[in-house]
């Protein structure tokens, strides 16, 4: 049963005018309420002004205050009778398809009720009057066909204008926004779901940006320190150091701020950026360390999150090749699950010093666990692993449809 105030958007009203009570959800307790002093606080006085003018027309306040409070009754029956019997069934937690047949039938009583409670106080009041011919002697001579043609359009006219008004009364016109109300909440639930998504988005690129920044500085001073001792000793490798320093920094300082482009980063942009760093990396580690960077064109265009590939070639290059002596390998590669060729795996794999207790858990693999969590759910796997053969293997699973939708 829905209660209390609905979110903006939800809210579809009665009569569009925008009155309090319109902005609950129909018929329920809040809702009626509501309506029934709003409305009741209109149409109950134009009862009561029958009563007055009767006791004013013949001269006896006993009668005309007999008349009023009959018509004053009548009126509030139209506005609150079905409303309040709806409301019941609400508020009854039945099942949806039980609670609209409910709602409808009890919506259909109340007209019918108040429309017999309006003809018996107008019936009163006639009869007061003087008037001998009774509402069922009308309904009798309506339907028998003793009127003539004319009066019994007229009649007829006149039973479906007043049905209609104790209709619109009796909250036939509300049914619309109650039987769209689930969909509508469904509609509002969904938004707000997307724009979360969209915030947790938002956060998991500046979180990632974060990280971005926290390590250029250290991989820069580094570079720049590398080049500043081998500029005498070994200038071409000192040009070339710088020169592929340039290059990386051109590549990944859009990312570093934000990017103000709309358009999403793709594989082969994030692989670009991944060898530009390891090209720098090779020439400070002097040429013991080469890289294998490995993406078939048939995914180079596959939308990818920004700067997580990166981060877990960082993570590599500093926990793992730089610390060990010698000559060190580091490969990077893109391919379909062989497990399910709607999935996309990303590997980085090292032959390094491999795994500890501290390297698993770090602030860069703790980072890109949450990134990837809050960016695709459980929809997303990552694994980190030390295969038989030493170094280490961190590999991304993300499904295809994620990616592009």
């Amino acid at each position: 049963m829905g209660t209390g105030m609905l979110p903006g958007d939800v809210v579809q009203g009665e009569f569009g005018t925008g009155w309090y009570y319109e902005r609950f959800s129909p018929f329920t307790w809040d809702w009626v309420w509501r309506r029934t002093i709003l409305l009741g606080a209109l149409a109950v006085p134009f009862g009561a002004m029958l009563g007055i003018v009767h006791g004013l027309f013949a001269h006896r306040l006993e009668e005309g205050m007999a008349v009023g409070w009959r018509s004053a009754v009548s009126m509030l029956f139209i506005v609150a009778l079905g409303p309040s019997l709806a409301a019941m069934v609400r508020n009854a937690a039945w099942p949806r398809r039980r609670e609209v047949a409910g709602v409808v039938a009890c919506v259909a009583i109340g007209i019918v009720a108040s429309w017999s409670a309006r003809t018996l106080a107008l019936e009163y009041h006639d009869q007061l009057m003087g008037e001998g011919f009774t509402t069922l002697d009308r309904v009798v001579h309506l339907f028998g066909g003793d009127w003539p043609i004319h009066s019994l359009l007229e009649n007829g006219t006149d039973l479906l204008a007043t049905l209609t008004v104790h209709a619109v009364g009796g909250g036939a016109l509300a049914l619309r926004s109650y039987l769209d109300e689930p969909r509508r909440l469904r509609n509002h639930a969904e938004q707000r779901e997307l724009a979360q998504l969209r915030l947790s988005n938002l956060a998991a690129e500046a979180r990632l940006a974060v990280l971005q920044a926290q390590v250029e500085p250290h991989f820069l001073f580094n570079t720049l320190a590398t080049a500043s001792a081998t500029i005498d000793t070994d200038p071409a490798r000192a040009r070339d150091l710088i020169l592929a320093l340039s290059q990386y920094l051109r590549a990944t300082l859009p990312s570093w701020r934000g990017g103000a482009s709309p358009v999403r980063p793709t594989l082969a942009e994030q692989f670009d950026l991944c060898r530009r760093y390891l090209e720098v990396m090779a020439l400070r580690l002097g040429g013991r360390l080469t890289f294998v960077v490995s993406l078939p064109e048939t995914l180079a265009t596959v939308p990818f999150p920004s700067l997580l590939l990166i981060s877990l070639v960082e993570n590599a290059v500093t926990h793992g090749i730089e610390a060990k002596s010698g000559a060190v390998r580091i490969e990077l590669r893109a391919q379909l699950s062989r497990d399910d060729p709607t999935e996309l795996e990303v590997l980085v794999i090292d032959d390094g010093v491999g795994l500890d207790e501290g390297l698993v858990e770090g602030t860069g693999i703790s980072n890109v666990r949450s990134q990837l969590a809050m960016l695709h759910g459980a929809a997303a796997r990552f694994r980190l692993e030390s295969p038989p053969e030493g170094g280490a293997r961190a590999s991304i699973v993300l499904p295809m449809a994620a990616l592009n939708a």
